[in-house]
């Protein structure tokens, strides 16, 4: 039988690659591969979503960003601003679309880490998609390809999406930045390409755009015109005077971008002219960088948060002189070889191109080597370049492709198995600086985070050795200079708090909420009222909105008997907080509903019951004065003089309960106040005790157990009413406790268990 020639050439047409791409590259074939890809990048980041907020950076871009607390007009629009009136810069970057994200969310859920930590992990899962979609429109607009876009594409994102090296961009909230500049680059690209193949305005205008958007996430994004010439040189194999005008905007964007970069970091002092002009020590650290991304790109195993860098002198050794040479090497065979391997060529120009503004040639911030954050975007050039070679060899070497399938598979369980648990790293302060410290010994950056630990662990020895560590080889550190003052003020030791805050705040800078408020907090417990008001005004003026702030300068007022300036700061308090005015109109918008006495009540308290961050503040001021620094005399007055307005604000708020009974928020505030004031008696009768007052004491004891008698067991136990025991038991006040306290002998433990709640200075 002959054979039929039409039929042999669709047979092995069928086998042309290009051909098999077009016979699965429908859409729901396609959709079924965005579908895997997603789940890639979803499912080793699942951990984050469990994981809290940290106290690296995070304080700055969130928790104690008080502009991203209070969202509004005014505020967003000074997030926009270059020099911003209502608080600093997050560490002195210019990533306004950053704030106004953790805004919106605050917003809506408060400071639930939850929250942050999905939307990052849903930006990565988005950046996944858009790196296939930017390789496989990149592939197919070349005219010759030795492999198919579409597994190209799909083999790269699936490299994206588990690559351990993304762990600290996706984990860590205040990375943000890497997740919304990393989309709006690879959005930036991807249209670009388009714009390429098509020539559709729209797509090139959108490409504009993306760009802008990205460097208002982060500057890195300055690199993408640079990124774009190397992809144009990869499509056509050459550069063309046209496609090099077609670069000019985005040229002048980056310069617009670099320029707003410079100007931040020089105005926060980030980044000084020395270091910038250094160009021998900063030309090595970069290369020693690229070698670093190089190895652990290939072996992502003992990673850290910190790459800790020696100084200038000790690195002038043969590691830095050969990671430099090394990489003179690698960019002449790479020139030498473009033609002969054009992807590798493309990946390796692409990584470096990307990496360019985080390369350290500019060092900006404290000293370091590397960070594994700066690999998110430039590491997609050598993904590419693994992807090409194993769907290479699959395609030259038929008999080696159930090998290279199983080591592909092989290769992306590893680096999802890696990832998971690398994600676990960065759950906590603790299990971030417990896995840093052994790989980064005695850089100052570890240091202070491992005080910090200490410090919040009351390990406060251990604490102030590790800030002495950190003054020996930095003497200017304000947040070594900081955790001294904190030790002195928890060990009662006032003074000394004060002088070390003293010290710290000459380094601080823009840092006003580091030291300062702890500075105020021992003036005003040594009585120097006077002193304090002013160190709280200079917060207020760098930072408006610091609601905290307003609340102890009302305190102030307050203890002064000015209660007129009571009820002044308590309105720049509310000014500032989101939601007060709601808060207030839910608590006294029917003053016709409200019992007599509480339509009565003066304007000031008032608005200080619908100040809770006051209430808290105020309560927190006497149980330090009563507990801590052992000033008792300051704490009688000042149990007496919040006990004679508390009462009346949880009467309003259980007035407000009654009205509304299904407001969670309501209910929960409702059960705060009334534990805040029934603890509040309890440590007033202890002390009353103390001082020979039986009779006040009991009857406030009585006062607190009404409130909550799980407080009996703890009465019964403390040495502080043990006079009273006798009494206490007359009184057939006696019932099973709800809850056991287990107050340490000799404390009133349920009295230290009350803390304001999280993200308050």
């Amino acid at each position: 039988m002959k054979a039929n020639p039409n039929q042999n050439q669709s047979s092995t047409a069928s086998l042309r690659p290009e051909t098999a791409v077009a016979r699965i590259a429908a859409f729901r074939h396609r959709g079924l591969l965005l579908v895997a890809l997603a789940l890639l990048a979803f499912v080793p980041y699942w951990p984050t979503l469990s994981n809290g907020i940290l106290g690296w950076d995070d304080p700055c871009y969130l928790t104690r960003n008080y502009r991203v607390h209070q969202l509004s007009w005014a505020t967003v629009q000074d997030m926009f601003r270059l020099t911003p009136q209502l608080g600093p810069m997050p560490n002195g970057q210019y990533t306004p679309l950053v704030e106004l994200s953790f805004a919106v969310e605050h917003y809506f859920f408060g400071l639930d880490p939850l929250v942050y930590h999905a939307t990052n992990l849903a930006l990565h899962v988005l950046n996944t998609l858009l790196v296939f979609w930017f390789v496989l429109r990149l592939w197919q607009s070349r005219p010759e390809t030795d492999v198919p876009a579409l597994p190209l594409a799909f083999l790269v994102g699936a490299f994206f999406a588990v690559h351990p090296l993304h762990v600290e961009s996706v984990a860590w909230i205040t990375e943000r930045k890497d997740m919304l500049s990393g989309f709006f680059f690879l959005l930036s690209t991807s249209l670009y390409l388009r714009f390429a193949e098509k020539r559709s305005v729209w797509a090139y205008g959108g490409s504009l755009v993306a760009m802008a958007l990205g460097l208002l996430s982060k500057q890195m994004v300055v690199a993408l015109p640079l990124v774009l010439v190397v992809c144009d040189y990869f499509r056509a194999g050459r550069l063309s005077v046209r496609t090099l005008l077609e670069k000019v905007p985005f040229f002048a964007l980056a310069a617009t971008g670099a320029g707003v970069a410079f100007y931040s970091h020089l105005a926060d002092r980030i980044v000084t002219t020395a270091e910038v002009l250094n160009w021998g020590e900063n030309l090595l650290v970069a290369s020693r960088g690229v070698i670093h991304y190089l190895h652990t790109f290939l072996w992502p195993i003992s990673l850290s948060a910190f790459y800790s860098l020696a100084p200038w002198p000790e690195i002038l050794n043969a590691e830095f002189v050969l990671s430099a040479l090394a990489v003179c090497v690698l960019l002449a065979l790479s020139f030498a070889y473009r033609r002969r391997w054009p992807v590798v060529f493309f990946g390796w120009m692409f990584f470096l191109a990307a990496l360019l503004p985080s390369s350290r040639l500019v060092p900006v911030g404290v000293r370091y080597l590397a960070a594994d954050r700066f690999f998110y975007i430039p590491g997609i050039g050598f993904l590419v370049v693994t992807a090409w070679l194993v769907l290479r060899v699959w395609a030259v070497r038929t008999a080696w492709c159930p090998v290279l399938a199983l080591g592909v598979l092989t290769l992306i369980g590893t680096w999802s198995a890696l990832t998971w648990e690398r994600t676990k790293v960065w759950e906590s302060d603790t299990t971030l600086w417990d896995d840093t410290a052994p790989k980064a010994k005695d850089s100052t950056v570890i240091l202070v985070a491992m005080a910090q630990q200490d410090l919040s662990n009351s390990a406060l020895s251990n604490a102030v050795a590790k800030a002495f560590a950190v003054l020996e080889k930095k003497p200017q550190d304000a947040t070594a200079l900081n955790i001294l003052s904190e030790v002195a003020y928890q060990d009662g030791d006032l003074e000394k708090c004060i002088s070390f805050a003293q010290f710290a705040d000459d380094y601080a800078g823009n840092l006003v909420l580091m030291n300062r408020p702890r500075w105020a907090d021992a003036l005003c417990l040594l009585g120097r009222d006077g002193e304090a008001e002013p160190i709280l005004r200079s917060i207020v003026q760098v930072m408006p909105l610091a609601t905290p702030v307003y609340s102890r300068l009302a305190l102030i007022q307050l203890r002064r008997g000015d209660l007129a300036a009571v009820e002044k700061c308590l309105d720049e308090g509310l000014d500032t907080e989101s939601k007060a005015i709601d808060r207030y109109q839910t608590l006294w918008g029917d003053p016709l509903a409200l019992p007599r006495d509480l339509q009565d009540l003066p304007a000031w308290q008032k608005k200080m019951a619908a100040s809770i961050q006051t209430l808290s503040e105020h309560y927190e001021f006497i149980r330090t004065a009563h507990l801590e620094v052992k000033r008792e005399d300051l704490a009688l007055e000042e149990y007496a003089r919040y006990l004679s307005y508390l009462p009346a604000c949880v009467r309003v708020w259980e007035v407000a309960a009654e009205r509304r009974p299904g407001d969670r928020n309501i209910n929960a505030t409702v059960n705060q106040l009334n534990r805040k004031l029934a603890v509040t008696y309890y440590n007033h009768a202890c002390l009353l005790n103390r001082k020979n007052q039986p009779d006040q004491a009991l009857e406030e004891l009585q006062l607190a157990l009404e409130r909550d008698a799980s407080l009996i067991h703890d009465a019964m136990r403390d040495r502080d009413l043990t006079s009273l025991h006798d009494q206490i038991q007359r009184l057939n006040l006696l019932m099973a406790p709800e809850n056991d306290l287990h107050a340490d002998e000799g404390q009133p433990s349920s009295a230290l268990v009350l803390q304001p709640p999280r993200g308050e200075s």
